[in-house]
């Protein structure tokens, strides 16, 4: 999908379908169609209302171009979309047209084709977390959200449909097919989704170096950004060693629940759970003012709440990991909450990893790469080709250069990460 999705000469998203591979070839189901439209035509002269709002939305489609008249086939594979109309409870004189993507034809439908595609909705938390985010708070709803994106043009064959010339029910019966995705198959939402963002994402970036006022805020606040070297995430201080304790309570816990895995709303409510609990934990000291009762979490910043999150009432542990679903969630809380101050506890200690002073690497320095990736009985080595002290001094990240395939290429690597061989001292006495 990141390959295939690109902006076209009209400034229009076109994004393809997501076929399975393999897959099998579809058959011809146009008599599977025109069975369809005639079933259809039934419905449609016994409601006439339901036939003006039919008529109104199919004019819609071709006056906004997301549909075309469709070429003659030779030997290309294709598929016919039956379709029906259905109306919201809340908009009772709108009808949508919706494609059956999911109708079988010799078996197969179009929808077992293809694939579905990540569920890239937003969470409910997210969307309630966002909504303290300002005083006030939007919300905006796409019209039409998927016919916003075109189909690749050798995939519209797959989208063809049967419908009356001038959309006129006296005139023949002639063939169309659909510009852009429609409401009715599985990859559809996954494809949008993706679309906005990447769309949002792109067109940002684009703006950036233009924008001289994003140039001059980040000038005049002296911003600017610190990456930490591959390989390297003990350089992300606190909070990455917060994400290595989490990481390895959730992989005990779900290790231990053995044949009977958490389905995924009780996973959902958990995690929201094991962020409440990361999240509670002080930021600063207890402070000894009694008109500052309150420590400052991380919750606070999210929620502007003050307070732990409430605990149920209730003592839940082993027995609840196989009785209801909330008091499984809540005992795996329990658990990782006695695991997590445990570990979190001792991070907070002030101790001194290194013992005694080394020399920092120099330019010029022979290293091997620790590298994981490398196959067996491969030892990768390098020169360090320039060194970036930090501002005590030391030495902490360095580029090494190395000769792969006969081709010089330079890594940036935390000195964690190169074992020193021959200092370039030694070389030059």
């Amino acid at each position: 999908m990141e390959r295939d999705f690109y902006q076209d000469d009209a400034n229009s998203w076109t994004a393809p379908l997501p076929f399975r591979t393999p897959r099998t070839r579809l058959p011809n189901n146009r008599n599977q169609a025109l069975s369809r439209l005639e079933s259809l035509r039934c419905t449609l002269n016994k409601r006439p209302e339901m036939e003006r709002h039919f008529m109104d939305f199919m004019q819609g489609l071709f006056d906004r171009d997301h549909a075309e008249p469709a070429p003659a086939l030779e030997e290309e594979e294709c598929w016919y979309l039956p379709f029906f109309g259905v109306y919201h409870p809340q908009k009772p004189g709108n009808i949508t047209v919706v494609f059956d993507w999911s109708a079988k034809f010799q078996g197969v439908s179009l929808n077992d084709v293809l694939l579905k595609g990540p569920n890239m909705n937003n969470s409910l938390i997210r969307v309630l977390i966002r909504f303290r985010d300002e005083a006030v708070a939007v919300t905006a709803d796409i019209q039409q959200m998927f016919h916003c994106f075109q189909m690749r043009e050798d995939h519209r064959n797959f989208l063809r449909f049967l419908w009356y010339r001038n959309n006129d029910p006296r005139e023949p019966v002639v063939e169309y097919r659909m510009k852009v995705h429609v409401f009715g198959n599985g990859p559809s939402p996954a494809v949008a989704i993706f679309g906005l963002r990447a769309s949002r994402e792109l067109g940002f970036d684009k703006r950036i170096p233009c924008d001289p006022h994003v140039k001059s805020f980040l000038n005049d606040n002296g911003c600017s950004w610190v990456f930490n070297p591959p390989y390297s995430s003990h350089m992300g201080g606190s909070w990455e060693r917060m994400i290595g304790v989490a990481r390895r309570i959730l992989d005990s816990q779900l290790t231990q629940l053995g044949s009977r895995p958490l389905t995924h709303d009780v996973l959902t409510t958990f995690m929201a759970e094991v962020a409440a609990i990361i999240n509670a934990r002080p930021l600063v000291p207890v402070s000894s003012d009694p008109d500052v009762p309150c420590i400052l979490t991380p919750a606070i910043l999210l929620t502007q709440k003050v307070g732990a999150p409430p605990t149920p009432s209730g003592d839940f542990g082993e027995k609840d990991l196989y009785r209801q679903q909330w008091k499984r969630v809540q005992s795996l809380a329990n658990s990782f909450w006695h695991r997590w101050r445990k570990e979190y506890l001792s991070t907070l200690q002030c101790r001194r990893k290194w013992h005694s002073t080394r020399p920092n690497l120099q330019q010029g320095d022979v290293v091997l790469l620790k590298d994981p990736l490398v196959k067996r009985n491969q030892w990768p080595m390098g020169v360090i080709a320039k060194v970036h002290p930090s501002s005590d001094g030391l030495v902490r990240k360095v580029e090494v250069k190395v000769v792969k395939d006969g081709k010089a290429k330079v890594y940036f690597r935390s000195v964690t990460g190169v074992v020193l061989l021959v200092s370039d001292a030694v070389q030059q006495v």
